[in-house]
């Protein structure tokens, strides 16, 4: 199993290399048309090199692509998570590091300074200016308020409560009462803080290698995603059909090839019900509907974990139309690759545990970014 402290292959550590470095030189994260041209100098293709890329529970790896609002996918932001950071090998990372665990401290010194009541959460908000200010005078870390909330926006850990836009990087706000941060106290250095990582992200999301998924998972995984849609967002389910633990296809075994046509189709009828407080374009697509509406609420970084995941379930869609439509098969055969999917098969079983797999936790990282709906 692949684990937050194994080292990186020489793809994934030249690609950290590559992001941190132009970071370091420039002051901003480089976007993909610099990171393309430069690993094809190489050799490599950045699109393979991310594929391979180990992933683990809300998609966190090394690197993550932030999807350019609207424009050119060459304009995508390429950027490095503390892991990236770590595996990239940069003697100039190491200062990134530092200021990152520099005020995770910084902000666990404040949730410990509160006074808490037995009746109702006492607030603890800081915002990024004065984090910056603090971890400067404090911890002696040369920094400031967007590089604090490039790093903290892309960490599990800290994520929660951290309002950051790429938009507006120096104007942002930590709601240090959303997560206890102790898990993280007193760290030895980014290795001791790896290894707690990994008992918040677990190990990467399996392929067709992955355990087998209990029929019910995913029919209940799609209750869950309702029931926290109501709390969050309004009465209204967001996929208005009856309830998915009674009966439905998708708890049915899979066989063979018919069957696993069967559950593709029932899951993507299943998504394309979902309907959000938000004017539908025209002749957009359930999914872009529903990235559209949680765009401009959520966090950069939490946002870029949601577009992974509805990137996987469009995957599923797009692996049922293969099956049903001419024309459509090379689309299916980016489908099956981006869900580690072969493209023969002697198991339908496996395949659609597989894909039941995905599905449940794209379906989960959508339900845990609706707890960061701002």
């Amino acid at each position: 199993m692949t684990s937050l402290l194994d080292p990186p292959t020489p793809d994934e550590q030249r690609l950290c290399a590559v992001i941190t470095e132009a970071y370091l030189t420039y002051g901003h994260w480089p976007i993909y048309q610099y990171v393309a041209h430069t690993l094809a100098q190489d050799g490599l293709d950045l699109d393979q090199v991310l594929l391979r890329l180990p992933t683990w529970q809300h998609y966190y790896s090394s690197c993550k692509r932030i999807r350019a609002g609207g424009g050119s996918e060459l304009e995508d932001q390429m950027r490095v998570s503390v892991l990236g950071l770590a595996r990239s090998g940069d003697r100039g990372a190491a200062a990134l590091i530092g200021t990152f665990l520099a005020a995770l401290q910084t902000a666990i010194t404040l949730q410990g300074d509160v006074t808490p009541r037995p009746d109702r959460v006492v607030e603890v908000k800081i915002a990024g200016s004065d984090l910056a200010e603090r971890v400067v005078s404090s911890r002696h870390v040369v920094t400031n308020a967007r590089t604090l909330g490039y790093l903290l926006s892309g960490e599990p850990a800290t994520w929660s409560g951290v309002s950051f836009n790429h938009s507006e990087p120096e104007a942002w706000t930590w709601d240090l009462s959303r997560r206890s941060l102790m898990p993280f106290a007193d760290l030895g250095g980014v290795d001791e803080y790896l290894q707690r990582l990994e008992g918040m992200v677990g190990i990467p999301e399996g392929a067709v290698s992955a355990p087998p998924v209990p029929p019910l998972t995913l029919p209940m995984m799609l209750d869950y995603v309702n029931a926290v849609w109501r709390v969050e967002v309004g009465p209204e389910p967001l996929f208005s059909i009856g309830s998915f633990t009674q009966g439905a296809k998708l708890a049915q075994p899979c066989l063979d090839f018919e069957d696993f046509e069967s559950r593709c189709s029932a899951l993507s009828d299943v998504l394309s019900t979902l309907r959000v407080p938000l004017e539908r374009a025209k002749q957009e697509g359930a999914l872009q509907w529903l990235k559209r509406y949680l765009k401009g609420r959520l966090a950069d970084e939490v946002f870029a974990s949601v577009d992974e995941a509805l990137a996987d379930l469009q995957a599923i869609i797009a692996l049922r139309a293969s099956h049903q439509h001419q024309g459509a098969a090379s689309r299916g055969v980016k489908s099956m690759a981006r869900l580690q999917l072969p493209y023969l098969t002697t198991s339908w079983t496996a395949a659609w545990e597989a894909v039941a797999g995905r599905a449940g936790a794209a379906l989960d990282t959508i339900r845990w970014s609706l707890t960061h709906i701002s």
